[in-house]
């Protein structure tokens, strides 16, 4: 028996629990043989990546609503994590990240230049005042030194800021100033013409909860 095996005593199960080891050797011999299954698991994985390269892709062909319903849990439970990593790697392909977004335009041009024609109808109809008042207020703003993100609340420079529709005129938003904010870049053009009920379901930290 192990010397050190009263050290577990006070952490011990029941009798016939199997949540902790019997003693301590039996717990360093365990702990090394998971070392070593994962260090052969790991090994494995990589030959087989050599042998079968295009397995995985196969396999989500096969299998893609699975893989769709996965991949949808784990960003709802990681949303943090995943709102990091995308984060990263768009400074780091920014390239890709430029691609992606012009073949999205490509392939949803007529979606674009309906909401643009749409977004023009609802500017056409705001009288000489109210565009009045939206440029003073837009000039007021853009010069002081900083200013705060209405939806972030960081204080950002003016210089990457915008004028941010709070109900996307495409959803029915009037272009007034009770309908526009202060927004910084990331923001804004993370919330584009979403509704914040669906924003807030896509973002780590939802915002203005007595909206939603």
């Amino acid at each position: 028996m192990c010397n050190r095996n009263s050290a577990l005593s006070s952490s011990r199960k029941p009798k016939g629990s199997t949540a902790f080891p019997r003693d301590c050797c039996t717990l360093r011999r365990r702990r090394f043989q998971t070392g070593a299954t994962m260090a052969s698991t790991k090994e494995y994985r990589e030959k087989y990546n050599l042998l079968h390269p295009n397995w995985f892709k196969d396999w989500k062909a096969k299998n893609l609503e699975r893989y769709n319903s996965y991949q949808a849990g784990y960003r709802s439970r990681n949303r943090v994590k995943q709102s990091e990593y995308n984060r990263v790697w768009r400074e780091k392909n920014p390239q890709r990240v430029k691609a992606g977004h012009l073949k999205h335009y490509r392939n949803n041009s007529a979606d674009y230049k309906f909401r643009s024609r749409q977004r023009d109808g609802v500017l056409a109809k705001a009288d000489k005042p109210t565009l009045s008042a939206i440029s003073k207020w837009e000039r007021k703003w853009k010069s002081k030194t900083s200013v705060i993100c209405f939806w972030c609340s960081q204080s950002i420079s003016p210089k990457d800021c915008h004028s941010d529709h709070i109900v996307a005129l495409s959803l029915g938003g009037q272009h007034k100033l009770s309908n526009l904010c202060v927004s910084c870049s990331k923001c804004n053009l993370s919330k584009h013409n979403k509704s914040l009920e669906e924003w807030n379901g896509l973002i780590a930290s939802p915002v203005l909860p007595m909206f939603t």
